[in-house]
């Protein structure tokens, strides 16, 4: 078993370093038409946030969205915009958790969130959030399963994703001054 997780744990590093390369690249490529992303605004991206953190287990490219925006788009108001979308999309995982159909209880890493959570509460779900990582699904499942309050469970979400986009929103936007 530990093999396995080992596996995949190395399977996961290699596609995501992949995907950061291929987006530097298409970025590099599409500078010029990166434009195109100031049509839709801070809507747009609060919508792209919305969907791709809706997905639960299934990661959708919201990430590089913001950081393409953040080359046209001012990163503090991104980053409240696709956090709040973001945070908004996590309920999907909360729900899961709060409609009793945990099925990750088994799993070791439900059991050290739920730790976590039952005895530090709002923190580890906003410092999960803050980190690019499938895995904060399981930390909204996790928060559900317990009842933690909605609206405690949006706020941290909201707070650490917020973070974390200002920081791609931030990227680039340096990315692009570089580069153009």
């Amino acid at each position: 078993m530990t093999q396995d997780k080992n596996i995949r744990l190395r399977v996961v590093k290699i596609i995501f370093i992949f995907t950061i390369l291929v987006f530097s690249l298409l970025l590099y490529v599409f500078r010029k038409n990166l434009g195109d992303i100031k049509v839709y605004g801070y809507p747009g991206v609060f919508l792209v946030s919305l969907i791709s953190n809706s997905t639960v287990f299934f990661p959708v490219p919201g990430i590089a969205a913001v950081t393409a925006a953040g080359a046209f788009l001012n990163p503090v108001y991104l980053a409240l915009f696709a956090g709040l979308g973001g945070a908004l999309g996590e309920v999907t995982g909360y729900m899961i958790g709060f409609s009793g159909t945990a099925f990750v209880e088994k799993k070791e890493t439900y059991k050290k969130y739920e730790n976590y959570i039952q005895k530090y509460g709002f923190l580890p779900i906003i410092f999960l959030s803050t980190i690019p990582n499938p895995l904060f699904d399981i930390a909204g499942i996790t928060a559900g399963v317990l009842k933690i309050p909605l609206w405690k469970f949006i706020l941290a979400a909201w707070i650490g994703i917020t973070i974390k986009m200002f920081l791609f929103a931030f990227l680039g936007l340096k990315i692009t001054e570089l580069v153009l």
